[in-house]
């Protein structure tokens, strides 16, 4: 089973546990609230559809293009439940998947890294005056 964690859009965040046979999916609406909510939302998700980490074989992840904490958010989240599960982690950027069932053939990584659509705005450097 794999379970596929979309945090491209940036007022909707997407959960699917995929297999074979079947797609079980979750969205629910975020926009700046992505970081507080994605651990209990994700955890609610996966108790409702009664899996066990256990059962989790590979994690796949959107890498981009979105929103920067969007983005980061949902690969960390990603390699960290790779890392922990000693599970693979793909990651595939937004418009490269036509069906989520394609990801189970994938061959996934240790750690993934985002693909960002521009460069982070987060603060502008100070210029500071060194006094020796």
């Amino acid at each position: 089973m794999l379970l596929f964690l979309d945090t491209s859009d940036y007022k909707t965040v997407k959960f699917a546990l995929v297999t074979e046979k079947n797609v079980r999916e979750f969205s629910w609406s975020a926009e700046k609230s992505v970081s507080e909510l994605f651990s209990s939302k994700l955890r609610k998700f996966i108790k409702q559809n009664k899996v066990k980490l256990e059962q989790l074989k590979k994690i796949g992840v959107i890498i981009g293009p979105g929103q920067f904490t969007q983005i980061r958010t949902g690969i960390a989240y990603a390699n960290a439940l790779g890392f922990s599960l000693n599970i693979p982690v793909v990651g595939v950027k937004k418009d490269s998947v036509q069906n989520i069932k394609q990801l189970l053939k994938l061959k996934g990584q240790k750690q993934i890294k985002p693909f960002y659509d521009k460069a982070p705005n987060i603060t502008k450097a100070k210029k500071r005056k060194l006094n020796f």
